[in-house]
């Protein structure tokens, strides 16, 4: 195909535009360290996280003319890096997020910026359960937002700022989410081969959940649950959707039942928002003090708790195949006593029956 004259013009001006700017900035380059965690990830993800004050536009151009360089020489935006590899970038300026020695990202908050009252009286130290290189896993109180100013991620990453390895693109997160008023076991990734492993078992349903709650009526026998349920996002809940929705299932195994209410575990295959509370809701058990769905007048909240994660296989430097989460004394307190102090103890034996059987179905 032919240039036309006008198109040769402005192409040849974005040339000496984009000269002149690598000219200009050469001596603001800097030079970054490819780390364990950044090693395999694609060359123009890397550099997003070294430059998020750059429009993805930018950083392609300055990949493609040359202003950004893997070893001194050109690289495509799709090639990967490799662990100690040296990428040549534009400085930052003084609102970037990248630490001011070694270009690795900081935790929001970290060196010695204010501290939330709200996030720092998280109980961390006391909510850990397991803590390796790899993983960190906690029990979340109720109450807490796993994503979010003030949050749980945002305290672990404060937490672990001063020991996390050095990396150009990768941050600790956690790998799967829990509401705000669901108690239990998360998991936070602390390297890369963690967060990608947990990730894909967790998108595959490899990873087995199974929660406790407190429900309205009387279950006395294994039930699944299943339903075409929907998010409507003004309401800010979840409901029976049509036949094209998609469909959430929840294995119920009751555990006690007393007062008129049930104490159910919970296992979900599948992961909607809000499953549990709007299924058990259509099904005519909402959650005993869930009013959004439906719940009586129980202890002024509703009990969820995640108790177990199981992942199926060992993954040897995740430290557990199965995990579980102490129940918290809120829930102890608040159950009624019509269900017997020792009821708790039994749920841990249940999950393990279940586990053992290997089968998903109630």
């Amino acid at each position: 195909m032919t240039t036309t004259p006008a198109r040769a013009t402005i192409e040849e001006a974005e040339d000496q535009v984009c000269t002149a700017e690598s000219v200009m900035r050469r001596e603001e380059r800097r030079k970054h360290t490819v780390e364990r965690d950044d090693a395999g990830r694609r060359l123009d993800r890397v550099v997003r996280r070294l430059r998020p004050d750059l429009p993805l536009s930018r950083i392609y151009r300055l990949i493609r003319r040359g202003g950004i360089r893997v070893n001194g020489s050109r690289a495509g935006p799709a090639d990967r890096v490799r662990e100690g590899d040296t990428i040549e970038a534009p400085e930052a300026g003084p609102s970037a997020e990248a630490d001011g020695n070694t270009g690795a990202v900081r935790a929001p908050g970290a060196e010695g910026a204010p501290r939330s009252e709200g996030a720092w009286s998280f109980p961390l130290k006391a909510a850990i359960l397991v803590e390796n290189p790899d993983v960190l896993a906690l029990n979340k109180p109720r109450g807490w937002t796993v994503h979010g100013p003030g949050s749980v991620e945002e305290v672990v990453r404060r937490y672990l700022a001063a020991d996390q390895p050095a990396s150009l693109s990768f941050r600790p997160g956690p790998v799967h989410r829990l509401d705000r008023n669901t108690s239990g076991a998360l998991l936070f990734a602390r390297s890369l081969r963690c967060s990608q492993a947990l990730s894909a078992m967790f998108r595959k349903r490899a990873v087995r959940k199974f929660y406790l709650a407190l429900v309205d009526g009387e279950l006395h026998e294994p039930v699944t649950w299943r339903d075409r349920i929907t998010r409507v996002s003004s309401r800010r809940k979840t409901v029976r959707g049509a036949p094209t929705a998609r469909q959430a299932t929840t294995l119920v195994h009751p555990l006690a039942v007393g007062a008129g209410r049930s104490l159910i575990v919970c296992e979900i295959p599948t992961g909607r928002t809000h499953q549990i509370r709007a299924q058990a809701a259509l099904h005519g058990h909402p959650l005993s003090g869930d009013r959004k769905y439906g719940g009586s007048r129980a202890s002024g909240f509703y009990l969820l708790h995640a108790f177990c994660l199981h992942t199926g296989r060992r993954v040897g430097y995740l430290g557990f195949t199965t995990l579980f989460a102490p129940v918290p004394d809120e829930m102890h307190a608040a159950l009624p006593d019509a269900l017997g102090p020792e009821v708790m103890g039994s749920a841990e034996p249940v999950v393990t029956a279940l586990i053992r059987d290997g089968g998903r179905e109630a």
